[in-house]
């Protein structure tokens, strides 16, 4: 009797659940860029108000203390101070307070971030630094201004974290 050879492959289930395994690993496979868009518009917000640091920093040197708002420390009205993704800044004992908004991602509308001096007590020669959000003080310096910051950490870039 003639040996009969039979075809062997896949069926149709098969190659669906493989297919279907390939898909799932893949989507977790993909970056998530939604964090990264926002770390972008956060740190974009924060390069606005570089000119306001030395401002801030030699009205310290002079004054051996920070300004209490806007006005005190001769910078524009909170509202005036404007940019891509940022509403407004309200300067509060010192520190800076960003509303975000305009273009920055949903995520980020109507958020505020913090950026706060740290310095040297009783050393008015030394240096102003600055920390941003959730970033830490170093220990031997002191911070001016309370943190408001209220953006989730995984939004904001490395140095506010």
């Amino acid at each position: 009797m003639p040996t009969i050879k039979r075809l062997s492959g896949f069926t149709l289930i098969e190659i669906i659940v493989v297919l279907a395994v390939i898909a799932i690993l893949m989507t977790m496979a993909m970056p998530n860029t939604t964090n990264r868009v926002a770390q972008m518009h956060v740190k974009e917000s924060v390069e606005l108000i570089e000119p306001f640091k030395k401002q801030l920093s030699d009205y310290h040197r002079f004054n051996g203390k920070f300004p209490s708002n806007n006005k005190a420390a001769g910078i524009p009205e909170p509202d005036k101070i404007m940019g891509n993704y940022v509403t407004s800044v309200e300067l509060i004992d010192g520190a800076l307070h960003l509303t975000l908004g305009h273009k920055a991602h949903k995520q980020l509308q109507g958020k505020l971030l913090s950026i706060r001096p740290i310095y040297v007590a009783g050393s008015p020669g030394s240096p102003i630094s600055w920390v941003c959000g959730f970033d830490e003080v170093p220990k031997a310096m002191q911070v001016s201004g309370d943190n408001l910051t209220d953006v989730e950490i995984l939004q904001l870039p490395i140095s506010c974290r």
